[in-house]
């Protein structure tokens, strides 16, 4: 199969189905595929409408998970770029691939490098579940040998705080539970101060995961945040990507958020226990139109 042959097949909107032979061909076809890869994502990022308008179109999913596959440091800056867009285009592009994938995609890329994770999890434009994945991307750099922990407990003190300079949102409660996956003992004076200012909700995690943070010990923590980070694994693609409900094949067995009839039929991380980002945000996407909700969650993986 030739590459441009590769690339229009995992560009076709003429159906639903997984393109397992096109991601094996690319995958033995590194060098040449990867510039058009990021080429597909290039023209996403100038006009990101098109894409988000175009419901059956997944060839800009397929190149993000491909060069997170192949760890490829030239698309970081790009990556970083897309999912630093304004208002919530990230996720309308992406779906779930903003919180369940997005730490690993950074983390893969970066080449050890945090400074561009940084800078979007500090940007107040960004979408505040893309600047969550960043502060995770961090605490997985840090079990890979990546970052210091020191460094990263460091930076999240100085966004709690400056917490005041912008309003509570689920970065707070994200950033709270990454300290805490870190082991907290040495954050948790502001930590308190935190929940007593509102900026941290105990519905995501209470003060009692601290305490329990602190009974199980640093090298436990660390330890779940392996497991987190290695659930999150990008090694075998189509284990990441053949699931997704968008799929032909899996349609029966999955189904959006926009079919959800309670608001406690939340998600929750299987590795972790804890509630999905996205769950906080069910009721207000209950306002939208169907093809908006199904749009934004294209990705969403089956039941």
């Amino acid at each position: 199969m030739e590459v441009n042959t590769i690339v229009e097949n995992l560009e076709s909107t003429v159906d639903m189905k997984y393109k397992r032979a096109e991601i094996d061909e690319a995958i033995s076809r590194r060098e040449e595929i990867v510039p058009l890869l990021i080429d597909i994502l290039k023209k996403v990022l100038e006009k990101p409408e098109d894409v988000i308008d175009e419901y059956n179109y997944m060839g800009h999913s397929y190149a993000l998970l491909l060069l997170g596959h192949f760890k490829e440091k030239s698309a970081h800056e790009l990556i970083l770029k897309l999912f630093s867009l304004p208002d919530e285009k990230s996720s309308d592009l992406f779906g779930d691939m903003v919180t369940e994938t997005l730490p690993n995609l950074l983390l893969n890329t970066c080449g050890g490098c945090f400074d561009g994770i940084k800078e979007l999890a500090l940007n107040t434009n960004a979408y505040e579940y893309c600047r969550g994945s960043a502060l995770k991307a961090m605490n997985f750099g840090v079990v890979e040998g990546f970052i210091s922990r020191e460094e990263v407990l460091s930076f999240f003190k100085t966004i709690l705080e400056n917490r005041k300079s912008e309003p509570s949102s689920f970065l707070f409660d994200e950033l709270a539970s990454c300290i805490c996956d870190l082991y907290p003992e040495e954050l948790m004076d502001i930590i308190t101060e935190c929940y007593e200012d509102d900026y941290i909700h105990p519905g995501y995690i209470g003060l009692d995961s601290f305490e329990e943070a602190l009974k199980a010990g640093k090298e436990e923590c660390l330890e779940r945040i392996k497991r987190d980070m290695e659930c999150r694994c990008l090694d075998d693609i189509h284990t990441v990507m053949s699931g997704w409900a968008c799929f032909e094949e899996n349609q029966n067995r999955g189904f959006y958020e926009g079919d959800y009839d309670n608001d406690d039929d939340f998600d929750y991380n299987s590795n972790t226990g804890k509630p999905l980002p996205n769950a906080h945000h069910k009721k207000k996407d209950k306002n939208k139109n169907k093809m908006s909700k199904a749009s934004k969650k294209k990705n969403r993986k089956k039941k």
